[in-house]
C-alpha cells in the first residue's frame, strides 16, 4: 500500500501545507476588499431607551452591549427592560452576567436562584448556570483551562472545556474562547474557520469576533486581502484598535515586501501618528523595499522568488530546480530550505523533506515560526516513518515495519493512515483478524476514511464471501455506503459474472440468458465488463442483441466506452467502423492506448501490404513507400508512421533522411511531437533530439497534456538523459513519470532504479528493486528480466530466480527474455532452469528469428494479416536438435555458448600423445603426455590429473670453457594434480621422477574482468625446460679440474605473471603482460628474469567459423646474469641482459562442419640483444656483446573429430632466430566421456606438456 495510492491522503496532507505557507505568500491586495465582514456596518446603540417598549429590541441591545463591553449601555437598557417587564428571564440573565463581571458574584447567584425557581427547565436558566459556574464552583477549573491554553497545551484545554460545558458553550464570548483555544489544535483549522464564520454571521458587527476571524485567516496567509481589510477598519474601532493595529503590523512584517505593503505601513502609521513603533516600522519597510529592489537584480534571489511562486502554484519540479539554484547562494535561508522541504514532501520524498525542515528551523531566527516548523517536521516525520515502514514491509522486515508504523502514530495519533498500514502489514502476514482490528481502529479515527472502509469491506469478502459481505456492508451508515457504493456494485456484478461463467461452462444457456438479462438491465460500470457481457451474448447466439446493446452503451459518449466499443467492433472484423468510432473521440480525450489502437488500425489498413511487398520485392516496396510519402506529405502523423515502417523494413538510411527533412511546428499535437521525438531517439540523432526537447520545454511548457502524454514525454526525456549519462536529469524525469499508477509506472520505476545504480545510490536502488519485486505479477517479461538481473547484482538470488520461473507463465515472453532468464539462472547456479530457458529461447528464435539486420521476416502469409496474432504454441523439439538447427545470429550464438558452458560442467576427457622437439640437433626430447580432466559439477569445477613420460637427450655439448664434451640421457615421469574452475585454477606436481634433479612444481591462476578489461594473474614455480641441463641436470665431466663428477642444473623459475587484454568483439584488440621470476638451481647461480610484453591485433576476417588476424607485438626481456653456458654455476638457458624484439604475427584459423579445425600462423621479427660475458666464478668472463637480427616462425595445427567421443590432432612449429632455433612436432588423441554437442574448438587447442604450463 504505497503512500502515493492514497488520493485522499495526498489532499489531506497538502491542505495544512497550503495554510502554513507564510514564507511564500503573495503581495497584499487592495486595502478594502469586498466581503461580508468588511461591509458590516458598525453597531450604533440607542442611548435613550425611555420610550422603547419592545422587549425584543431591548434584549438585542443588551446582547450587543455586553459583546462590545459597554456597561453603561447595559445598565441603561436593563433599567428600561425591567420597567417594561420586571421578570424578563433574558434580562435577568444579562443582569447576572453583568454583575458577575463586576465582581458581584453573590448578587449574580441570587438572580440565578430566582430563575431556578421560576424557570427551572428553560434554556436561559441552564445557560446562565453554566456561565456563572466559571465565577464560582468551576472558577479554578476554568482558570486552569486558560493556563493550559497559554502554555500551548491547547488539546488538553479543549478537552477540559468540553468536559466543563458538556452542553456546549453557553455564551458567544465563551464560544470565542473555545474557538481561540481550538485554533491551537493541529488539524482543526477548517473547523475553527467554520465556527468563526458562524459566530460572525450570528452576531454581525462585533469587533472581537471580526478580529478573531482576521487573525485566523491570516495565520498562514499574512497578505490575505479579507484579513487586511478587516484589520484596517478594526484599527479605527475604539474597543479593539490596539489589538487590531498590533495584529496588522505583525502580519505586514510577515508579508513579502512590495510597494503595496509599504503603502499599508504608511496607512497604519497615519492612523497612529504618535506611535513611535509604527513610524519606525514604516521607515524599516521603506529600507526593506529598497533592499528588495536591489536583491531582485541578483539571479539567485530571483530564483528563490520564482521557486517559491512556482511551489505555491503547484509546479513542484520547476520550483525545486529554482530553489536548488537559490540555495547555492543562500544555504542558510529558512525560506528556501522550507520551500525545498515542501517540494520534496509533495514529491513523496519525506526523508529529504524532513532534513530541509530541520535545517529551516535551525536557521530561522524568528521565534514565531517555531510552531510552523515543528508542525512540518512532525508531519514529515509521520509520513517518513510510514514510508520507512512500507519499505521494510516490502523487504520482508515485518517487525521493523511494525515499529516504524507505531512510531508514526506518536506524531499523528488521530490520523487513520498509520492504522491502514498496520492493517496491510497484518494482511501480508496473513493475519486477517489483526488487520480487521486495525481497520476498525482507523475508522474510529475517521468513520469515512475510504481506505479503511474498503479494507474493512474486503475482509468481509474474505471472511464471508460476496453475498454475506454485501449484507454486512448494507448495515453501514448511509454516508459510508455511498463511499462504498461503487465497490458494492463491483461485487454485485462480479457475483453475476461468476454465475454467468459457471452457467456457460455447464452449458446451461437458459440460465446464462437469465443472468445476461440482469446484466443488461443493471450493467457493469466498466466499459470492458460491458464488452464481456456483449461477447457472452454472442456466445449464447444473441449476436444482434449484443451488437445493439454495445451500440446503445456507446451512446453514453464517454471516451472509454467509445474505445471499448471500437475494440468490440474490431474483434468481429468491423475494422472500418472501429476506426470511425475511435476517430469520433476528440483528440483531447484520446488516451495513449486509444491513439495507439487508432494508428494501428489505420496503419494496418494503409501500410500492411508493405510488409508482404518488402518480403517478395524490396525495390517495389521502396517505390510504394515513395508513392505513400507523396500521398501523406501533408499529414505529419502518417509520415512519421511511414518512416517507422521504413525503419522496421530495414530501409534505415532512407528513413533517416526522410526524418531529418521533417521540421516540427508548434501546431503539431502532442502525440505527433512525441512520435517525432521517439524516432529521433531511435535513430540516435542526438543533436536534433536536444533541439526538439529544448523547443518542447520552452514553447509547449504550458500546453495541456493528458497524464498519459506527460508521462510518455518524461519517460522519453529520461531515457535520452540516461543514454547520455546525464543521470541526475534522468532521475528527475523518471521520478516524475513514476508518480501515478499508470501502465508506464513500472517502466519508469525500472528506469529510476537503473539511474540510482548509475549514481551509486545503492540503498535506495535495493529498496526500489524489492518494491518492484512485490509488483512482479504486473511486470512484463522484459521488465521482469531487467529486474532479475539487478536483484541478482544485489544478492537477492531467490527473488531473481522466482522472476525467471514466472517467464513461462507470461504471454509476452520472447527469445531475448528467455536468454536473459538463462543468464540469471546460470548466475544463480540453477542449471536445469537455465537449460529450460535455453530451450524456450531457441524455440522462440526459431519462430521469430533475432536477425542481425532489422529487416522484418515472415514465415507465411498468415503472419501478414492486418491484425497481428500472438505466437502459436511451438512444437516441442529436443534441445540438442534445437542447438544443432538454430539460426546463426547473435542470440543463438549467445545461448549456444552458455549451453556449452553448462554441459561443459559435466564433460571430461582423457588425452594422450607423443611430442618431439629438438634444437640444433641437440637437446632433443621425446615426451608422452597424458592428461585426464574429470568433471565434478557439484563443486563447480574439474579435477585435472597429469602424467608425462619425458626422455631427454642432450647430444654432444662442450663444457665451457674447456674442450671436454658432455652427452647425457635422462628419462623420468612428471606427475601433477590440479583443479580447474571458471575463474581460477591450481595445480601441484613434480618434475620428472628419475631425473638427476627433482623438484616440486605448481601454480595458481586467477582471472576476471575489470570493466571491459580482462585480466589474469599467475603465481607459479616451474622448471626451465629449454635444455637438458636446465630441466634434468647434468654431471660435470671427469676431465674438468673443478667440481668434476658433481651434479648441477635443474633450474626452477618462481614468480608472478600479470596479464591483461581488451577485446570487445570488434575488429581490434590489445594485450599486455608483465612477468618477474627468480631462477634457482642446484649448483647454479641465482638469477632474476623480467619480461614486459604487449601487442595489438586486427581481425581482418572475424566470423563465427573462421578468423584472420594481423598483429604487432613488442617484447622486452632482462636477466640479471648471463647463465647460458654449460658450465658449473650456469644453467644452460638463454639469459641476455637486454633483449628487445618487434614481431608481426599473422594467424588464420577455421572450423569446417563443426568436426574439423585447423590453424596456420606465422610471424616475422627483428630483435636487438645485449649480453655480458658468461658468469663464471662470481663475475662475467669476457667482454659484453650485442647482437640480434631477423627471425621468423611457422606453426600449423589441426584436430579432427572421428567419432562421437574420439578426436585426433597434430601440431608442428619451427622457429628461427639468432639464438633460438627449435623444431617441434606433436600428435595426440582425445577421448571424451560424453557425446559433446559443441562444435570442435576453434582455434585448435593442442595438448600442452606439463612442463610447459604457464
Amino acid at each position: 500500500m504505497s503512500i502515493e495510492r492514497f488520493a485522499v491522503n495526498q489532499i489531506t496532507r497538502l491542505l495544512p501545507i497550503a495554510v502554513i505557507g507564510a514564507f511564500f505568500s503573495s503581495s497584499i491586495m487592495a486595502a478594502n476588499p469586498k466581503s461580508e465582514l468588511t461591509m458590516v456596518k458598525p453597531i450604533v446603540f440607542q442611548s435613550d431607551v425611555s420610550n422603547v417598549d419592545s422587549t425584543k429590541q431591548l434584549v438585542e441591545q443588551l446582547k450587543y452591549a455586553q459583546l462590545l463591553h459597554r456597561p453603561d449601555i447595559t445598565e441603561t437598557t436593563l433599567k428600561r427592560l425591567f420597567a417594561v417587564d420586571p421578570n424578563n428571564a433574558e434580562g435577568l440573565s444579562f443582569q447576572a452576567q453583568h454583575l458577575a463581571k463586576l465582581g458581584q458574584v453573590d448578587q449574580a447567584m441570587g438572580i440565578l436562584k430566582k430563575l431556578e425557581v421560576t424557570r427551572p427547565n428553560s434554556e436561559t436558566t441552564k445557560q446562565l448556570r453554566d456561565t456563572l459556574s466559571i465565577y464560582s464552583v468551576n472558577k479554578a477549573a476554568y482558570q486552569k483551562i486558560i493556563l493550559l491554553s497559554r502554555s500551548g497545551r491547547n488539546k488538553e484545554a479543549l478537552q477540559a472545556l468540553n468536559k466543563l460545558f458538556p452542553n456546549g458553550m453557553p455564551t458567544p464570548e465563551l464560544q470565542l474562547t473555545y474557538l481561540n483555544i481550538e485554533s491551537g489544535v493541529k488539524g482543526h483549522e477548517r473547523k475553527v474557520l467554520i465556527g468563526l464564520k458562524k459566530l460572525n454571521a450570528e452576531h454581525p458587527g462585533v469587533p472581537d469576533f471580526q478580529l478573531a476571524y482576521a487573525d485566523h485567516i491570516s495565520k498562514g496567509d499574512p497578505s490575505n486581502p479579507v484579513a487586511m481589510g478587516l484589520l484596517q477598519r478594526l484599527s479605527l474601532e475604539p474597543s479593539v484598535s490596539g489589538s487590531a493595529a498590533s495584529l496588522w503590523i505583525s502580519r505586514l512584517n510577515d508579508s513579502y515586501i512590495t510597494k503595496e505593503v509599504v503603502q499599508q505601513y504608511a496607512v497604519l502609521s497615519s492612523y497612529f501618528p504618535s506611535n513611535v513603533t509604527y513610524r519606525k516600522a514604516l521607515l524599516d519597510a521603506n529600507k526593506r523595499f529598497e533592499q528588495e529592489t536591489e536583491l531582485r537584480k541578483d539571479p539567485k534571489y530571483l530564483a528563490k522568488l520564482t521557486g517559491l511562486k512556482k511551489l505555491e502554484s503547484g509546479h513542484i519540479l520547476s520550483a525545486r530546480q529554482q530553489l536548488l539554484i537559490a540555495l547555492k547562494a543562500r544555504p542558510n535561508d529558512p525560506e528556501i530550505l522550507g520551500g525545498l522541504g515542501l517540494a520534496y514532501l509533495r514529491l513523496g520524498q519525506q526523508e529529504v523533506a524532513l532534513s530541509y525542515f530541520k535545517k529551516a528551523k535551525k536557521y530561522d531566527k524568528d521565534l514565531r515560526n517555531v510552531d510552523k516548523w515543528n508542525g512540518l517536521i512532525n508531519s514529515s516525520s509521520y509520513w517518513a516513518y510510514l514510508e520507512r515502514g512500507e519499505k521494510m514491509m516490502q523487504r520482508g522486515d515485518f517487525d521493523g515495519a511494525n515499529r516504524k508504523y507505531h512510531q508514526a502514530i506518536k506524531y499523528e495519533p488521530n490520523d487513520p493512515y498509520a492504522y491502514n498500514y498496520l492493517a496491510e502489514l497484518a494482511l501480508v502476514q496473513e493475519d486477517e483478524d489483526q488487520a480487521l482490528h486495525y481497520y476498525n481502529t482507523a475508522l474510529s479515527k475517521n468513520r469515512f476514511d475510504e481506505t479503511a472502509l474498503r479494507g474493512w469491506f474486503n475482509l468481509q469478502l474474505s471472511f464471508y464471501g460476496g453475498e454475506k459481505a454485501l449484507d454486512e456492508g448494507h448495515k453501514l451508515s448511509s454516508r459510508q455506503q455511498r463511499i462504498l457504493a461503487e465497490r458494492f456494485h463491483e461485487v454485485e456484478i462480479s457475483l453475476l459474472m461468476t454465475k454467468l461463467t459457471a452457467a456457460m461452462n455447464e452449458g446451461d444457456i437458459e440460465q446464462a440468458k437469465i443472468i445476461l438479462d440482469q446484466l443488461v438491465l443493471d450493467p457493469p460500470v466498466s466499459p470492458w465488463s460491458r464488452g464481456e457481457v456483449a461477447d457472452s451474448l454472442r456466445l449464447t447466439g444473441q449476436i444482434q442483441r449484443a451488437d445493439e446493446q454495445m451500440l446503445a452503451w456507446s451512446k453514453e459518449e464517454t471516451a472509454e466506452m467509445s474505445f471499448a466499443y471500437a475494440l468490440y467492433l474490431a474483434r468481429y472484423g468491423k475494422t472500418s467502423e472501429a476506426i470511425a468510432q475511435l476517430t469520433a473521440i476528440s483528440e483531447d480525450n484520446r488516451s495513449d492506448a486509444m491513439v495507439s489502437n487508432l494508428n494501428r488500425l489505420e496503419q494496418n489498413q494503409t501500410f500492411g501490404a508493405l510488409y508482404i511487398l518488402a518480403k517478395d520485392d524490396p525495390d517495389a516496396a521502396e517505390k510504394e513507400i515513395r508513392r505513400l510519402k507523396v500521398k501523406y506529405a501533408s499529414n505529419p502523423d502518417a509520415m512519421l508512421s511511414l518512416i517507422d515502417v521504413q525503419f522496421q523494413l530495414g530501409f534505415t538510411d532512407s528513413a533517416r533522411d526522410e526524418l531529418l527533412r521533417i521540421t516540427p511546428v508548434d501546431e503539431w499535437s502532442m502525440e505527433t511531437q512525441l512520435h517525432y521525438g521517439g524516432l529521433l531517439f531511435e535513430f540516435e540523432e542526438n543533436k536534433k533530439f536536444e533541439e526538439w526537447q529544448s523547443d518542447l520545454e520552452e514553447n509547449h511548457a504550458n500546453a495541456l497534456l493528458s497524464i498519459d502524454q506527460k508521462i510518455r514525454r518524461d519517460l522519453l526525456f529520461a531515457e535520452y538523459a540516461f543514454r547520455s549519462e546525464e543521470y541526475k536529469n534522468a532521475q528527475m524525469y523518471y521520478s516524475s513519470a513514476s508518480q501515478l499508477n499508470t501502465q508506464y509506472q513500472h517502466s519508469a520505476l525500472l528506469g529510476l532504479l537503473k539511474t540510482q545504480q548509475a549514481l551509486g545510490e545503492d540503498d535506495d536502488a535495493q529498496q526500489l528493486a524489492l518494491y518492484l519485486y512485490s509488483e512482479k505479477q504486473a511486470l512484463s517479461s522484459r521488465q521482469s528480466m531487467e529486474l532479475a538481473l539487478i536483484l541478482m547484482e544485489y544478492g537477492y538470488q531467490s527473488e531473481s530466480i522466482a522472476l525467471v520461473e514466472m517467464l513461462k507463465q507470461k504471454q509476452d515472453s520472447d527469445a531475448i527474455d528467455y536468454r536473459d532468464g538463462m543468464a540469471v539462472a546460470m548466475e544463480g547456479k540453477k542449471w536445469n532452469l537455465a537449460k529450460s530457458m535455453a530451450h524456450h529461447a531457441l524455440i522462440e528464435d526459431a519462430i521469430n528469428p533475432q536477425n542481425d539486420s532489422t529487416t522484418a521476416e515472415f514465415t507465411d502469409d498468415e503472419a501478414l494479416s492486418l491484425e497481428l496474432k500472438p505466437n502459436e504454441e511451438p512444437k516441442e523439439e529436443n534441445l540438442r536438435e534445437l542447438y544443432n538447427n538454430a539460426d546463426d545470429n547473435w542470440l543463438t550464438r549467445n545461448v549456444k555458448s552458455d549451453l556449452d558452458r553448462i554441459y561443459g560442467r559435466d564433460q571430461g576427457y582423457i588425452s594422450f600423445g607423443v611430442d618431439y622437439s629438438a634444437r640444433d640437433g641437440a637437446n632433443k626430447s621425446v615426451q608422452v603426455p597424458i592428461e585426464a580432466i574429470i568433471p565434478m559439477p557439484e563443486y563447480d569445477g574439474h579435477l585435472q590429473l597429469r602424467a608425462d613420460v619425458v626422455h631427454l637427450n642432450s647430444g654432444d655439448i662442450d663444457y665451457y670453457p674447456s674442450n671436454e664434451t658432455m652427452s647425457e640421457k635422462n628419462t623420468g615421469t612428471a606427475f601433477g594434480i590440479g583443479w580447474i574452475a571458471d575463474s581460477w585454477s591450481a595445480d601441484i606436481g613434480t618434475t620428472p621422477v628419475g631425473f638427476d634433479q627433482q623438484n616440486i612444481v605448481g601454480g595458481l591462476n586467477l582471472s576476471g574482468d575489470l570493466g571491459d578489461v580482462g585480466w589474469k594473474a599467475t603465481l607459479s614455480r616451474r622448471a626451465e625446460t629449454s635444455s637438458t641441463l636446465s630441466y634434468a641436470g647434468m654431471t660435470v665431466p671427469n676431465g674438468v679440474k673443478e667440481h668434476q663428477d658433481e651434479e648441477w642444473g635443474g633450474v626452477m623459475k618462481s614468480g608472478v605473471n600479470l596479464g591483461g587484454s581488451y577485446d570487445l568483439g570488434g575488429s581490434v584488440g590489445y594485450w599486455a603482460s608483465a612477468q618477474f621470476h627468480t631462477m634457482t638451481g642446484t649448483g647454479v647461480e641465482d638469477n632474476t628474469r623480467l619480461g614486459l610484453l604487449g601487442g595489438t591485433y586486427w581481425k581482418i576476417i572475424n566470423e563465427n567459423d573462421r578468423r584472420l588476424s594481423l598483429g604487432l607485438n613488442l617484447m622486452y626481456l632482462n636477466y640479471d646474469k648471463n647463465l647460458s653456458e654449460y658450465a658449473y654455476g650456469n644453467g644452460g638457458y638463454y639469459s641476455p641482459q637486454k633483449y628487445t624484439s618487434v614481431s608481426i604475427p599473422v594467424n588464420y584459423y577455421e572450423r569446417l562442419n563443426d568436426g574439423f579445425s585447423y590453424l596456420i600462423s606465422g610471424s616475422v621479427s627483428n630483435s636487438w640483444t645485449e649480453e655480458d660475458g658468461p658468469y663464471i666464478d662470481g663475475s662475467p668472463n669476457g667482454s659484453s656483446s650485442t647482437g640480434g637480427g631477423f627471425g621468423f616462425s611457422l606453426e600449423a595445427a589441426a584436430e579432427q573429430r572421428i567419432s562421437k567421443r574420439w578426436y585426433l590432432g597434430a601440431a608442428v612449429d619451427i622457429q628461427r632466430s639468432d639464438f633460438y632455433e627449435p623444431n617441434h612436432l606433436l600428435f595426440y588423441a582425445k577421448y571424451t566421456f560424453t557425446d559433446r554437442w559443441q562444435p570442435i574448438a576453434m582455434p585448435v587447442d593442442p595438448l600442452t606438456l606439463y612442463g610447459d604450463f604457464d
